[in-house]
């Protein structure tokens, strides 16, 4: 479950949007999850009772408990002291809106028996043992008893939660297709369609079900580890999209995954906009924060099942490792996953290259161009066309091609080749306007590879020609860390300043502030 984050009057909103990886067929199995979970969640919303009224009925039944226990008890087990101090800290809870649910009998027969006591006590008293059947008290527990029956009866939380006390049984797995809410669903199935479609695309569907199904199960026995025994009922799919994001790591450890971020001030009003993170820096963090609470989870429950997110996780891990390194993954389900859709080049383009071999370029552009139009970013038809319009200063041709020449060569990993396009275009076409995304993927190879010169330029034009992005933070930090490299902490020090004050929210202004914490001292020092 979702909540705010709540920080110095601030109120913090994180959400993945997407990623950066493909997929060639359509995830049936992901969208099916999701169909059904959403299904469960809309026969529920319609069938189970009123939560209020649930509320009302477990209030009455413990006290009408707590009479029947007293009733009972011994006669000096509760004095009237005890009692009188019960009463009065029922009044002052409804007195100061801390709820007036409390009923000081409640507590009176807490202190009046064990556990164990009290148990056997109101069994035999449920039994007809001793009072008569017509006695008012006993008349109305059995009404709440039966009221109460019938609601759980109908409340698919309570039939398809997996309770540890049960041990192994179906819901292990069915308690993953029933959720507390709409948004405990709505945020599962984002983390689902997330991670699951790519799996999905890599594994097969039956291996990518299997995996779905045997996480939440795992990650049921790992809640039951913390909570043996416990008759809460475990329910959400957040355990097995834990097991699909765990082997999404191992699978797709450099997926950028870009996440939109929203927080309120006090002092600055509302504030949003969007960031990448590679997943392996963003879901090891995310597992970190599980952990912690997992921990705290084994001395009380928390109302999120973080051991069931861990067990998951852990799961998924091990499964992606397993197929990779048994070589399964690559001998039978990546050879299987890519029958049906093996490429096949463009037939205009296969022309293209011929009449560019041919040293007629110039005939090649427009069936370059009909090649874009159908297929936007084509890497092979932007690359020539890019590499035309350079040859034969053609500034249009290169201004419509440069952006996403930059993107490809940034996707396959050639940062070299990221830098090189760029100078080309600074010393040869300095009227060239990259887009938003290219110039930070500039930025991010020249602080990869150099020179620092690079970054600061490309981040000068990104700030001139785009001064509202959310990507300049990322810059500055970048450009600051190449400033210190070069030796110049004066210089670093004013663009983390810069970074501080013109973008005080941001997550790499809290880096910058601690950053110049540590030059500051340096120089002291």
């Amino acid at each position: 479950m979702r909540q705010p984050l709540q920080d110095w009057g601030q109120r913090v909103l994180l959400i993945p949007i997407g990623h950066d990886q493909t997929r060639r067929h359509f995830p049936w199995v992901t969208a099916a999850l999701i169909a059904l979970c959403t299904l469960v969640q809309l026969i529920r919303f319609v069938t189970s009772p009123s939560e209020e009224r649930l509320y009302e009925l477990w209030f009455e039944q413990e006290s009408l408990e707590a009479q029947v226990v007293l009733r009972f008890a011994d006669s000096d087990a509760v004095d009237d002291q005890m009692m009188a101090a019960l009463q009065s800290a029922a009044s002052d809870a409804e007195r100061y809106g801390l709820g007036n649910e409390f009923d000081p009998n409640v507590g009176a027969a807490m202190m009046a028996m064990s556990d164990q006591e009290r148990e056997e006590l109101l069994t035999r008293f449920r039994g007809g043992d001793l009072v008569n059947l017509d006695d008012p008290l006993y008349e109305r527990l059995m009404e709440v008893d039966a009221e109460l029956d019938r609601y759980l009866k109908n409340d698919l939380a309570q039939t398809m939660g997996y309770r540890p006390s049960s041990g192994l049984s179906i819901n292990l797995v069915l308690s993953a297709f029933v959720h507390g809410g709409w948004m405990h669903l709505l945020g599962n199935m984002l983390f689902l369609w997330l991670v699951g479609c790519n799996l999905e695309d890599r594994w097969g569907r039956s291996v990518f079900a299997a995996m779905y199904l045997v996480g939440g199960a795992v990650a049921s026995l790992a809640y039951a580890l913390v909570h043996p025994g416990s008759d809460i009922p475990l329910i959400g799919a957040s355990g097995a999209v834990a097991a699909a994001m765990g082997a999404f790591l191992v699978c797709f450890a450099t997926a950028e995954i870009r996440y939109f971020y929203y927080f309120w001030s006090l002092f600055s009003g509302p504030q949003k906009g969007t960031f990448d993170a590679p997943a392996f820096v963003a879901f090891p963090l995310w597992f970190i924060t599980q952990l912690w609470y997992a921990w705290i989870e084994t001395y009380m429950h928390l109302g999120v099942a973080y051991s069931a997110h861990v067990g998951g996780f852990l799961f998924g891990i091990a499964v992606a490792v397993g197929l990779k390194y048994s070589g399964i993954e690559a001998t039978h389900l990546l050879p299987a996953t890519a029958k049906g859709v093996e490429w096949t080049e463009d037939p205009e383009y296969l022309q293209a290259r011929e009449l560019i071999v041919e040293r007629r370029a110039d005939d090649a552009v427009p069936l370059l161009e009909a090649v874009l139009q159908r297929t936007p970013g084509h890497p092979g038809a932007t690359h020539d066309l890019y590499e035309h319009g350079v040859a034969t200063r053609q500034e249009p041709l290169v201004q419509r091609t440069a952006s996403d020449r930059i993107a490809e060569l940034r996707r396959t990993g050639d940062t070299a080749g990221v830098t090189r396009v760029y100078t080309r275009l600074v010393e040869g076409f300095p009227g060239v306007q990259l887009s938003e995304r290219a110039l930070f993927d500039v930025a991010k190879a020249a602080a990869e590879v150099g020179p620092a010169a690079l970054l600061i330029h490309a981040t000068r034009s990104l700030i001139t020609s785009f001064p509202q992005s959310p990507l300049i933070p990322g810059c500055l930090w970048e450009v600051a860390g190449a400033q210190e490299r070069e030796g110049r902490p004066d210089l670093a020090t004013k663009t983390l300043q810069r970074l501080t004050t013109e973008h005080p929210y941001d997550p790499f202004a809290d880096q910058a502030r601690r950053k110049l914490e540590q030059l500051s001292s340096g120089e002291a020092g």
